[in-house]
């Protein structure tokens, strides 16, 4: 039985199709030209404005106001443009100017947001009540096709597959869900209480050891929506999103990352 990505190929009896005779798989990456590499994230309310015109390769912008924002800090500059990302973090302040780690790929004209985001999920506590939402969000008209998901945690103490990370196993648990902006309802994908409830959903996961003895542990995973046959659609027209829910207190944790990637639609 041919197979690709988790695709299995049939003719129009329902019969497996043995040679693919060249058949494109329309999900395989060589087909799409537009990257999606987005983080969960939340924005603060720590925003301002640039003041002066951003070019591509600037390192640097200026601002309106620098109040609040603080050298290691991730921003966000304008929305997307092309599969340029949207965050950027910041390496310095001077005056009125933010230095950023990397160079502008599009222009960036006066008046341009600048806000202050959040890609740590474990940087705040969350309750039942009172969950933190970490979100990614198409922007402007494009729909965007989700095929994988990555995550990683670091943490000073080992983990094994009862632990989150290296915590006991959560009392409530992470939520990942979808919202559908059409109907105003949510798909909960999944609620991860510990490592094993991220093994069953991803088939993967790695619990990394300290180099030399020294620095962090590690537990890492990743899963392809695609190896199963589908992509996750969201439309910005729409008002779709994915979201991430933080219902525990995982504060302990070092470090918390989730990323999405995939394809804009018909790119």
């Amino acid at each position: 039985m041919s197979h690709i990505r988790g695709v299995y190929l049939h003719d129009g009896y329902g019969n497996p199709i043995s040679s693919l005779n060249g058949a494109i798989d329309v999900h395989q990456a060589g087909v799409h030209n537009y990257v999606i590499n987005d983080s969960f994230h939340r924005h603060t309310a720590v925003t301002t404005t640039l003041t002066v015109a951003a070019v591509v390769g600037d390192i640097s912008i200026t601002v309106a106001s620098v109040v609040g924002f603080a050298i290691g800090d991730f921003i966000q500059i304008g929305g997307h443009i092309g599969p340029d990302i949207t965050y950027t973090r910041i390496v310095n302040i001077v005056g009125s100017v933010i230095y950023i780690n990397r160079p502008l790929g599009h222009a960036r004209a006066i008046g341009s947001s600048v806000e202050q985001i959040i890609i740590d999920l474990s940087s705040a506590a969350g309750t039942m009540a009172a969950p933190q939402s970490y979100r990614v969000v198409p922007s402007n008209t494009q729909i965007w096709h989700v095929e994988r998901l990555a995550l990683e945690m670091t943490h000073a103490t080992a983990g094994d597959i009862g632990l989150f990370g290296s915590l006991t196993s959560l009392t409530n648990g992470v939520v990942m869900r979808r919202y559908d902006g059409a109907t105003g309802t949510y798909g909960t994908f999944t609620v991860w209480q510990n490592n094993e409830d991220i093994f069953t959903d991803t088939t993967h996961i790695d619990f990394l050891t300290r180099s030399g003895g020294g620095g962090a542990y590690a537990t890492v995973s990743f899963g392809s929506f695609a190896d199963i046959g589908v992509t996750v659609k969201l439309d910005a027209a729409a008002g779709d999103y994915l979201e991430v829910l933080i219902q525990d207190d995982i504060t302990a944790l070092d470090n918390f990352k989730m990323k999405i990637q995939g394809h804009l639609e018909g790119a």
